[in-house]
């Protein structure tokens, strides 16, 4: 599949059990329910997908079987940053033998690099492994980078599979704006983050779209479609009802929130994370989600 790299690509989170181990199940119902949700694309793993937790083998497994669930149906983004070249050139080449359409990665977040030249060696890195269209994360400290306008620019000159960028930088109106400014040839697809609640805006922007995890992943492909037909008001209007479920979710802190509302709509099992210590969502935090949720309702599809 030719990535569009426009619309909503929906961040897949991970689903553990209380001592951390992963649902693949639950991971699986997660990818297929995004694969017909309605969403211009899947991504995993990533941030919001707990992947610094996830092992070598899981991710490469993780690989294998999402491309395998999603079936083409919409364009797949496997997540193959690591704290060196070396490494994320390994998740490079697996993502391309596991038939991804797309590959995404941060910068090393454990010893940051700290030249031009080093950032574009590690992205040259892993367009030689994979030989697929690669979309920089530009994440925001103390995880990632920070990465300037000019240093995007300077790392896709250097590295023509560099072709999107997610930019997170805060904030993050300005920042996509910035990149847009850069006028940078190659550069197909600017997308947003920030669980979307900008997308709107990072749309009147000039933005390709959005990278976010969401247990409403429907939601945030019709509030885009939306946007695409010219009918603002009523993506508005969607967004309007989904900043209440964003409000609950966050409120919990975490990533808890968007794995309650998961558990709520029957995709996942277990709200844990891992190498977190287990949490209870009480009563008046299920009520806030419930209600957010009911919200919603006319615009969620079967699970």
């Amino acid at each position: 599949m030719s990535p569009s790299l426009r619309g909503y690509y929906a961040i897949a989170n991970t689903p553990f059990t209380a001592d951390g181990a992963i649902i693949w199940a639950d991971l699986e119902r997660e990818w297929d329910f995004i694969a017909h949700s309605g969403s211009h694309g899947l991504v995993w793993p990533v941030n919001d997908s707990e992947f610094s937790l996830l092992s070598y083998r899981e991710r490469v497994e993780g690989f294998r079987r999402v491309v395998q669930v999603v079936g083409n149906r919409i364009p797949v983004v496997l997540g193959v940053a690591d704290t060196h070249a070396s490494g994320a050139a390994d998740y490079a080449e697996a993502a391309a033998k596991a038939g991804a359409d797309l590959v995404v990665a941060m910068p090393p977040w454990h010893t940051k690099l700290a030249t031009r030249p080093q950032y574009i060696a590690y992205y040259r890195a892993i367009a030689d492994a994979c030989g697929l269209p690669i979309c920089i994360q530009n994440v925001f400290p103390p995880m990632g980078s920070d990465l300037s306008a000019e240093t995007v620019a300077a790392i896709c000159d250097g590295v023509p599979q560099v072709q999107c960028i997610k930019e997170e930088r805060l904030p993050q109106g300005d920042a996509v704006s910035s990149i847009i400014d850069q006028k940078i040839p190659q550069l197909k697809a600017i997308f947003g983050g920030g669980w979307c609640f900008s997308m709107i805006a990072h749309h009147k922007r000039g933005a390709a779209g959005n990278m976010a995890s969401s247990a409403v992943p429907e939601v945030h492909a019709q509030i885009w479609d939306l946007m695409e037909a010219g009918r603002e008001d009523e993506a508005r209007k969607i967004q309007t009802l989904l900043n209440e479920l964003m409000r609950a979710e966050t409120s919990i802190q975490t990533l808890h929130g968007v794995k309650q509302s998961l558990v709520l709509r029957g995709i996942f099992t277990s709200v844990a994370m891992r190498n977190i210590a287990p949490r209870v969502i009480d009563a008046p935090y299920l009520r806030e989600l419930e209600w957010a949720l009911s919200l919603l309702q006319p615009y969620l599809k079967p699970i």
